[in-house]
């Protein structure tokens, strides 16, 4: 899979729970060529002052991790790899 772009969205932190959360939408090509475009809400378990690219890192990383539990992922018979050499990654 190669993902051609990240969108986060809705970003927010949770002070009670020391959650950041956001909605990360994945743009991604499939072997056959086809244009897919996944969304998760997400979040990660960082302090409020965290560095963004860990929490950036963080919050991509749930989205993968959701993506890899889809059963057309499950089935597969190879491990699912996203390439990100040329993923935009935008932040609203």
């Amino acid at each position: 899979m190669i993902v051609n772009r990240i969108d986060l969205s809705d970003t927010s932190f949770d002070a009670e729970r020391s959650l950041h959360k956001a909605r990360v939408t994945l743009n991604v090509t499939d072997p056959n060529g086809t244009e897919i475009e996944l969304c998760y809400s997400c979040h990660t378990a960082q302090p409020a002052d965290c560095p963004s690219t860990l929490v950036l890192y963080g919050l991509v990383k749930h989205a993968f991790d959701q993506a890899r539990l889809l059963p057309v992922f499950r089935k597969s018979k190879e491990r699912v790899n996203f390439d990100l050499g040329r993923a935009v990654i935008r932040a609203a």
